[in-house]
């Protein structure tokens, strides 16, 4: 039985959510059978809110009756207290609407716990809406005003509460913008909300969009002199562009409709943009004056009062008590946001848009009267309080990872570099929650298109769902710009962009394309990171860019903890290591070579070498060894674990890195020296930042196989002495490179960053 009242709240709960998808589109089509006189007793609308709100009160019951017994209680006394002395219907009906404010409140809080649930509903109803004013616009549904046919509602009934339920729904769009996506992005939706708002045609609809648009520009400005007089020249050309769109739709009909109207109530300016409400509450109010009772003070006035200010009429209608409710509900649905006033800058856009919602009930009504207003204040509060919540809850920073060499079972060493720089993150609090990555080696060219395309769209794809991520970083910045550029248009998230060498010194035909489109990335990048001081010097050169902006991150460090001193017995034969992908750029021709001509000149000295790695071309590695007859001198292990690694590091007698590639640092090298590995080293790019010839290891000119065999001569024939000063200078410089040690300037880097977006 138990199991069976699960499911069926389960099944509640989804009707109730797919109801709140389709909210507005029922109030469209309560608007169209109200036009048409189909119905006219009780409307399709109400029949709707009422059953949701049964549905809710029975979850909400069910789920907390324990949590908000006592509060339910009081609330519930009041309510009926005031029901039972109410003369009108129609002030039963607004009394329920008046209540939808904190049942749906509870309902949300409660049950819409994915943010992402909320967005979709706000997204799809304002998608109801802008629908609606397009169909005006072409000549459907109704105007705003029909005695001078001004403005549109479409199809919707009631147009005021269309005004409050757009500026909500464009209030909360522009929150999510603003915070996650390209800030030009903001600035032509707002363009398009000033559009719907002048085809709306009301004094709040242009008003409000006006205050919610400038809000989040202008929140943290701080106001000197030059900075007013730039709000002074923002809201001039705010205001003529608004007069440029009234010009081009109703301008002449609305000065025409509001010169009536100052005549109507014989110039009195605070009537006319009050609609005569000021009027209808002296009225009211000498009435309630005249008639004064404790009763009436309590309990309300026993007709229905509408002056559409609704502090006024919700005292007139219901009295001290109501007043009591309606403050009591107002600081339950608030009191949440509160508690993070200190920690969080989202409780200021909570609090001035339910700020100016109170403004606009007070001045104008149809707020926390109106159901499907109250609908949506309710959920508006929900969704930010979800990201309150969420934000104290987690330390975690959410990285979306993009990369086209990235690590799999198939190809555990393929861009392992770039799985230690996450997994270093990952320990400092920055977790990777997507991922666009590349992960498969030797790809005919049809599979790398293939492959490319799927990376390409992923990187956009993924990058869209802004609430998944805080931070973009992106390695190889020449294989992801592309798309990374198209992303940056809409997304407002930080962009770290990690160079490592051979995307910044691409070659070949398409290198100038590339690097145009690198150029560019570089500049909308937040933080450029590269492995060593010589590429900070390059990509500085050759980007234009300030070196301020980038940060000397050397490959996520070493890890000393793995990488350290062990050595065992001494080899009966000098072993001379070679450590790194199997390809061409990387020297391991010159590594067997260097085995053979060694053994050659010096025969009396008996050396063997070890090649551990993979890649493309492993087969022309160990037919080469093959061909030279080097099996007996020459071991190819293939790739290794670190462990298994730092096992043969702390074997070698001697690191060979002789590569012909401008390597961005050359980890391999640093992992040696924290084994106290000596490294005899090509004399290029990253390299030479770390290793300085004959002090810690030797440097050697590129493809220069006799200078490497005359150095290891002369390295193996030093005394224990000077190979020991070598082997600890080696060492102590490693130390530098300690993940340990790197990874907190980073982080401080990044901190500050997120600071200041």
């Amino acid at each position: 039985m138990e199991k069976l009242f699960i499911k069926l709240d389960e099944k509640i709960e989804k009707i109730i959510v797919a109801a709140l998808f389709v909210f507005l589109f029922i109030d469209i089509i309560n608007g169209f059978l109200l036009r048409a006189n189909i119905i006219n007793v009780i409307s399709l609308s109400q029949i709707f809110k009422f059953n949701i709100l049964l549905l809710m009160l029975y979850l909400i019951l069910k789920k907390s009756m324990n949590k908000l017994k006592t509060i339910n209680l009081v609330y519930l006394c009041f309510f009926l207290i005031l029901i039972a002395f109410l003369k009108e219907f129609q002030q039963i009906i607004d009394l329920l609407k008046f209540s939808l404010f904190l049942i749906f409140f509870y309902f949300g809080k409660i049950y819409l716990k994915d943010k992402k649930i909320v967005d979709k509903i706000f997204l799809i109803n304002f998608l109801f809406i802008v629908v609606n004013i397009f169909l005006g616009i072409l000549g459907l549904g109704f105007p705003q005003y029909q005695a001078n046919s001004i403005g549109t509602r479409g199809f919707f009934y009631a147009g005021n509460d269309l005004t409050m339920v757009f500026l909500i729904l464009s209030f909360y769009i522009l929150f999510i913008i603003w915070y996650s996506y390209n800030k030009k992005f903001y600035y032509v939706f707002s363009m398009f909300l000033y559009f719907l708002a002048v085809n709306l045609a009301t004094k709040s609809s242009i008003l409000g969009i006006i205050i919610i648009t400038l809000f989040f520009p202008l929140k943290n400005i701080k106001i000197t002199k030059e900075n007013f007089k730039k709000i002074l020249f923002i809201t001039f050309i705010l205001m003529v562009f608004i007069i440029f769109l009234l010009k081009l739709t109703v301008f002449e009909d609305l000065i025409e409709r509001n010169i009536a109207a100052l005549n109507r109530y014989n110039n009195n300016i605070i009537s006319t943009i009050l609609s005569g409400r000021d009027i209808a509450f002296v009225r009211v109010f000498e009435e309630f004056k005249r008639d004064f009772s404790l009763f009436r003070l309590f309990i309300g006035m026993n007709k229905r009062v509408v002056i559409e200010m609704e502090l006024f009429d919700i005292f007139f209608n219901y009295g001290l008590l109501g007043l009591f409710l309606f403050v009591g509900i107002i600081y339950e649905v608030y009191k949440d946001s509160f508690k993070y006033f200190k920690e969080s800058i989202y409780v200021k856009d909570i609090l001035f848009l339910n700020l100016l919602m109170l403004l606009f009930s007070f001045l104008s009504g149809h707020v926390f009267l109106s159901a499907s207003v109250n609908v949506f204040i309710s959920l508006l509060n929900v969704g930010l309080l979800n990201v309150l919540e969420k934000k104290a809850k987690s330390n975690n920073k959410r990285i979306f990872l993009i990369s086209n060499m990235y690590p799999s079972e198939d190809n555990p060493y393929f861009g392992v570099f770039v799985k230690n720089t996450e997994d270093l993150l990952a320990e400092h609090s920055y977790i990777t929650t997507q991922k666009a990555v590349i992960n498969r080696t030797n790809l005919t060219l049809g599979e790398k298109i293939k492959n490319y395309l799927a990376f390409y769209f992923n990187i956009i794809y993924l990058g869209l769902k802004v609430e998944d991520y805080d931070i973009i970083y992106a390695h190889f910045i020449t294989h992801s710009s592309i798309p990374l550029i198209s992303l940056k248009f809409f997304v407002n998230k930080p962009l770290i962009i990690n160079t490592h060498g051979s995307d910044v010194l691409v070659k070949g035909k398409l290198a100038k394309i590339l690097s145009f489109f690198s150029s560019i990335i570089v500049k909308l990048a937040d933080l450029i990171v590269v492995p060593s001081d010589y590429f900070k010097e390059i990509v500085s050169k050759k980007f234009n860019v300030s070196e301020e902006k980038i940060i000397v991150f050397p490959s996520g460090g070493i890890d000393c903890t793995i990488f350290f001193p062990d050595k065992g017995e001494k080899n009966e034969n000098y072993v001379l290591g070679f450590v790194s992908r199997i390809e061409k750029g990387k020297g391991w021709d010159i590594f067997i070579d260097i085995i053979q001509k060694f053994n050659y000149k010096y025969p009396h000295i008996s050396i063997e070498g070890i090649i551990i790695g993979d890649g493309k071309d492993g087969n022309k590695c160990l037919q080469k060894i093959d061909n030279l007859n080097l099996t007996s001198k020459i071991k190819f292990l293939g790739g290794l674990p670190p462990k298994k690694l730092k096992e043969y590091y702390n074997k070698f007698d001697i690191l060979i890195f002789p590569t012909r590639l401008e390597e961005s640092l050359g980890l391999v090298g640093l992992e040696a020296m924290a084994c106290k590995t000596p490294v005899i080293a090509s004399n290029i790019g990253g390299i030479r930042t770390y290793i300085k010839d004959n002090v810690n290891g030797f440097l050697v000119d590129v493809d220069d196989i006799d200078g490497f065999i005359e150095t290891i001569y002369k390295y193996l024939n030093l005394t224990e002495k000077e190979k020991e000063k070598i082997c600890d200078n080696a060492y102590q410089t490693s130390l530098m490179y300690d993940k340990k040690r790197v990874i907190n300037n980073f982080i401080q880097r990044l901190q500050l960053i997120e600071r200041k977006k």
